[in-house]
């Protein structure tokens, strides 16, 4: 496999859940089912509240040479603090051990070619990078151990590139997904058991009703997402501007009702 382009990502923290029991215990609370890291070393899921909003969305990987109660989450630095005393707090007096993981860091890669980056994760990868589990083509994660300390200019020039690449496709992460509904963000969930929240999440499944989906949005100058609403022709509010960065895009949660019909 061949990466064009590699970045260490400052903007990302882990955290390291182990301990006996730990697998179950993250099994209730989050909505991605444990099992499947069974076949796969990297999935995505998110940490509801009790009212099926999201508090914290995170990777979860299986790290080779780790047992089986041994994993390590990846989420937004701004949201770590969060997502741990929320752990902390659900894990009641179970022995389970939650602790940053400050030797190691977040690496980003972009396959040279789309077909390479549709790569299918594996339980026997030879590398260290992992398929992002959200979306075929988006790019590889990996973890590492910290070396060097990043100088300010290259933290800046990742996160941009990051940040960027991510706008383009269209996908939230950290404070973008705070206190939304998992099924607007596109987080469709299959599977998980029972966990924290699910009820509002059965209950749109159920109906099967989604009015709103998050979609990348391009600015047409940049004064034109400042007011935070996406209108239409007529100046009908169509939906809200979760985040806004100039020039390089945004992401906004939209009516379906903008999409024009299919002509199939």
């Amino acid at each position: 496999m061949l990466i064009r382009q590699q970045m260490r990502l400052a903007c990302q923290s882990l955290l390291l859940v182990h301990g006996a029991g730990a697998k179950q215990f993250l099994q209730g609370l989050i909505t991605k089912d444990m099992e499947s890291l069974n076949s796969v070393p990297l999935v995505y899921s998110f940490l509801l509240n009790v009212r099926g909003r999201i508090l914290a969305d995170f990777f979860i990987y299986r790290l080779d040479g780790s047992d089986d109660e041994t994993f390590v989450l990846e989420t937004a630095r701004e949201r770590v603090g969060l997502l741990e005393k929320a752990l902390r707090l659900y894990r009641l007096r179970k022995q389970i051990g939650i602790e940053p993981l400050l030797d190691k860091s977040v690496h980003f890669g972009i396959a040279s070619d789309a077909e390479e980056g549709a790569q299918k994760n594996s339980a026997s990868v030879s590398s260290d990078w992992l398929a992002d589990p959200r979306v075929p083509g988006f790019g590889f994660r990996a973890i590492r151990k910290t070396a060097t300390e990043m100088p300010s200019d290259e933290k800046a020039f990742a996160s941009s590139a990051y940040l960027r690449h991510r706008l383009a496709w269209g996908l939230a992460e950290g404070e973008e997904m705070a206190d939304q509904i998992p099924l607007n963000m596109n987080g469709d969930i299959t599977g998980g058991g029972c966990y924290i929240g699910q009820e509002l999440v059965a209950r749109t499944h159920f109906t099967g009703i989604v009015r709103r989906r998050l979609m990348p949005v391009q600015p047409i100058d940049r004064d034109s997402s400042r007011d935070g609403f996406l209108v239409d022709e007529r100046g009908k509010r169509q939906g809200k501007i979760i985040c806004s960065h100039g020039m390089l895009g945004g992401l906004c949660l939209a009516s379906l009702d903008i999409i024009p019909p299919s002509n199939d």
